[in-house]
């Protein structure tokens, strides 16, 4: 076989070509590389999260593949901090 030939996968295997809009993150819409689809995306190669919208740890853990993950989310960064802030206030008048 030559370098460029591929072979097929067999059986019921599902390949993803990423014409259906799976090139994209799915959660903020900047384009994701195949590599980046393959090694972080969900079973199907679609990637949930990418660098643009979450962070490394998060993704490493697999919040691409739209698994829960045990750290915090970007998207609650605002929100979170002022929970903070505001907990802090009160218990420092204490």
């Amino acid at each position: 076989m030559s370098g460029t030939q591929r072979q097929t996968p067999k059986g019921n295997t599902k390949v993803s070509s990423g014409d259906d809009g799976t090139k994209t993150c799915q959660n903020c819409g900047s384009h994701v590389s195949r590599k980046f689809r393959r090694i972080f995306g969900d079973r199907e190669n679609v990637a949930h999260r990418c660098y643009d919208c979450d962070s490394n740890t998060r993704l490493y853990r697999g919040s691409a593949a739209e698994k829960d993950v045990d750290r915090a989310d970007p998207r609650n960064r605002d929100r979170q901090s002022a929970d903070y802030e505001r907990n802090w206030r009160t218990s420092s008048n204490n």
